[in-house]
């Protein structure tokens, strides 16, 4: 889009803490690492092979500097660009059914884009 805001849908279906609220949600944040690039994140959100999340929200600074709201609910999501200011905690909180698929999302976005379809 023209003001640099991104959308997807897939086709398929440093600090963190996490929370099971008793009824079958989890929910974890997480801090993203800044070596994502807005392709990069953009493949691995519509990546068919992505944890399964039921929401994700939050704010990151991408690989240019450039800080974007990510989210997402189900397999939609979308990328906008963010003022910068000290008043942005760049955290995404990420809620899910799946202990086992939050903390699989959590750990590629903390680690960033090791495989080479999401990098640059």
């Amino acid at each position: 889009a023209l003001d640099g805001t991104r959308h997807g849908v897939a086709l398929a279906g440093t600090g963190t803490s996490s929370t099971d609220t008793g009824h079958g949600v989890v929910t974890r944040e997480v801090e993203a690492s800044a070596a994502w690039s807005l392709t990069g994140l953009g493949a691995w959100l519509d990546d068919p092979d992505r944890p399964e999340l039921l929401r994700a929200k939050g704010s990151l600074v991408m690989n240019d500097g450039a800080r974007h709201l990510l989210q997402l609910v189900g397999r939609r999501w979308r990328l906008e660009p963010r003022t910068s200011g000290a008043d942005h905690e760049d955290q995404i909180v990420l809620i899910g059914l799946d202990r086992t698929e939050v903390d699989a999302a959590a750990a590629v976005l903390e680690r960033g884009p090791l495989d080479p379809r999401f990098q640059p």
